[in-house]
């Protein structure tokens, strides 16, 4: 990875002949504050709709399909307390058209479009779009409630981070998002190009000479310089493993568990911890997997999740309301095990070979190289895939036990499902990834 630099910002550049489209991009990085999510939740799906040149989606829509379907999409994401709006657009290289067109040039164009020239009537946003992103946040807000799984792991989030910043969720919350006004949404954007670290990037097989060339073509802001918190280090003094049950008619009982570590990236056991987290609970061939589910036959699925930047670890698993308590002190009596130093050779190379083969396929797309370039913002000496590949071979059975031994319980929430026949006789799609 190349980091090139123009208008005093920094440009991320993966030179690579492994795609035939180039992905580009701009990041737009802030603090993460609460009164700011719902704005820049509905701004990023107001902008990417229309243009002061394409005043119609259809309009938009059909300039991208004429650039060989170039796709476009913006989101919001999270690193640690840091909120960043990102535009992405992946164009076909055009080293592979019969056409002379500039497709690097054109997507540095019509990024251009988006970012300064947005769709404004009398000098706001469009009011008949900005309530209909509105009810589509509303609804994918009260989706979840629907979603019994999201529902469970959102309110144990809810409960073990209530203090932190963590339990915001980047959509903001549903009040927010019901009051959000053209004048903030103005007022959003503004914020956006004048008080943001901006960033860009570009994957794909093209030189630096025609990255500098294109980049020219988009006109922004020099941005702010911060110093953002891409950690999140905010934690509790006091973990009680607070138990929190919530009744519902469901068929299947939703139990979520809460772990802090605070082991994060930048630590010396970050890739024994990504071993642990495989041999206890990410994996089909995981600890919990084979013992609650496969063994003891009290889980429909079980899984574990670990967020790197947090340094949390949080469970969940489809239940019979019946076997909660069995289930939870299976669980806990598997974590003693490895705590104890129970691990079979076989266990640790499965798991290793499992992480090694998603370091080497995250390098096989531009959406893992992505994840690299996220990476790189944030000021870490970034490692080879070979080196990554190295630290995990090294992890020993002794750092493993000493992340289980990290591990500390929190928070349990258990939805309960109170319909006579609680999950006999379903199994839920859902399962170890």
């Amino acid at each position: 990875m190349k980091i090139l630099e123009y208008n005093d910002k920094k440009i991320y550049f993966e030179p690579t002949s492994k795609f035939k489209t180039v992905l580009i991009g701009v990041i737009f990085s802030n603090e993460l504050k609460v009164e700011d999510l719902a704005k820049r939740a509905l701004l990023a799906k107001v902008m990417k709709k229309k243009t002061e040149k394409y005043p119609s989606e259809q309009a938009l829509l059909h300039h991208l399909q004429n650039l060989y379907d170039m796709k476009f999409a913006s989101f919001i994401s999270r690193r640690g307390l840091v909120s960043s709006m990102c535009f992405f657009i992946d164009s076909v290289n055009s080293k592979y058209l019969e056409d002379k067109i500039n497709l690097l040039d054109e997507s540095f164009i019509f990024l251009n479009e988006v970012l300064n020239k947005p769709y404004l009537v009398d000098g706001k946003f469009d009011e008949g779009l900005l309530e209909r992103e509105r009810r589509l946040v509303i609804d994918d807000i009260n989706r979840i409630y629907n979603n019994k799984t999201l529902y469970a792991t959102d309110k144990l989030v809810q409960h073990m981070f209530s203090n932190e910043k963590y339990h915001y969720r980047l959509s903001g919350e549903l009040e927010d998002v019901k009051e959000v006004t053209l004048n903030d949404l103005n007022d959003a954007y503004d914020d956006l190009l004048n008080n943001s670290v901006i960033e860009l990037f570009v994957i794909g097989d093209v030189t630096e000479e025609e990255v500098m060339a294109s980049v020219a073509k988009l006109q922004l802001p020099t941005g702010k310089k911060m110093d953002l918190q891409y950690l999140d280090t905010e934690t509790k003094e006091e973990l009680t493993g607070e138990e929190i049950i919530e009744e519902q008619e469901i068929n299947q009982s939703k139990l979520c568990i809460g772990y802090r570590s605070e082991i994060r990236y930048i630590d010396d056991l970050y890739y024994p911890m990504l071993v642990f987290n495989g041999v206890f609970g990410r994996y089909f061939h995981s600890r919990l997997f084979q013992s609650v589910r496969a063994q003891h036959s009290l889980a429909y699925y079980i899984n574990t999740s670990y967020d790197e930047r947090k340094g949390s670890i949080i469970l969940t698993s489809g239940i019979n309301n019946k076997d909660y308590l069995k289930t939870v002190s299976l669980i806990s009596k598997e974590l003693e095990s490895i705590k104890e130093g129970n691990i079979s050779d076989e266990e640790m190379e499965t798991t290793k070979k499992a992480i090694i083969n998603e370091i080497w396929k995250n390098d096989d797309n531009q959406f893992g190289m992505f994840g690299e370039i996220l990476v790189a913002t944030e000021n870490v000496p970034l490692k080879t895939k070979e080196e990554k590949v190295e630290l995990i071979n090294k992890v020993t059975k002794e750092q493993v036990v000493e992340c289980a031994k990290r591990l500390m319980l929190d928070t349990i929430f258990l939805l309960k499902g109170t319909s006579e026949n609680n999950g006999e006789g379903e199994l839920d799609e859902e399962d170890n990834e």
